[in-house]
C-alpha cells in the first residue's frame, strides 16, 4: 500500500498525486490518499485545501485514524531493530 499525504495548493497536489499514482503502478500496490492536513487549515488560507476531486482522479481515502495505527506499527518494528543492533553493536567508552 502506498499511501500519500496531500499538502500545499494545487499545483503540489497534482504532483504528489502522479508521482504516487506512478510509485503504486510500478509496485502493483493500492493507492490511499491522505489528506488529513487540509484539517488544519485556517478559513483565511483559502487556497490550500483538498481540490483534485475537480479531477475524477481516483480517490481512494485513508482515515486519520488508520495512519496512526500504521504509524505506531512502524515505531514498534524500529524500536525492536535498534534494541537488536544495539545487542549486537554495544558502545563502548
Amino acid at each position: 500500500m502506498i499511501i500519500m499525504r496531500f499538502t500545499g495548493g494545487i499545483g503540489n497536489q497534482m504532483f504528489q498525486y502522479v508521482a504516487a499514482r506512478r510509485l503504486a503502478y510500478i509496485r502493483k500496490a493500492e493507492l490511499k490518499l491522505d489528506i488529513d492536513w487540509f484539517s488544519g487549515i485556517t478559513a483565511i488560507d483559502k487556497a490550500r485545501r483538498y481540490e483534485l476531486h475537480v479531477f475524477c482522479i481516483q480517490e481512494n481515502f485513508i482515515l486519520s485514524g488508520d495512519v496512526k495505527k500504521l504509524r505506531q506499527v512502524d515505531r514498534k518494528i524500529f524500536q525492536k531493530i535498534t534494541m537488536k543492533l544495539m545487542a549486537l553493536f554495544p558502545l563502548r567508552p
